[in-house]
């Protein structure tokens, strides 16, 4: 995952569980993580796997697109005829 999404994936990560009235540790707890990846995550120093995304999604009560930035959808390039 490029910096610049896990920089921003972290900085959601944290607004959600912070908005939940979660700990490091409780959201851990509920996602079946250990604290210091919750940590890590949020101080960017891991890139999140799609599994991680999900479990994370489910012990915050969101969709797992909630945690991921939104981003422009790139323009297709189509041969002109």
């Amino acid at each position: 995952m490029p910096r610049a999404l896990v920089e921003l994936f972290a900085r959601r990560l944290r607004e959600l569980r912070e908005s939940a009235g979660l700990t490091q540790e409780g959201l851990a707890a509920r996602c079946g993580l250990n604290r210091t990846h919750v940590y890590f995550l949020e101080q960017e120093h891991r890139s999140p796997k799609l599994e991680t995304i999900e479990k994370l999604a489910r012990g915050l009560g969101v969709q797992p697109r909630d945690l991921l930035p939104d981003l422009p959808h790139p323009v297709s390039k189509r041969r002109a005829k």
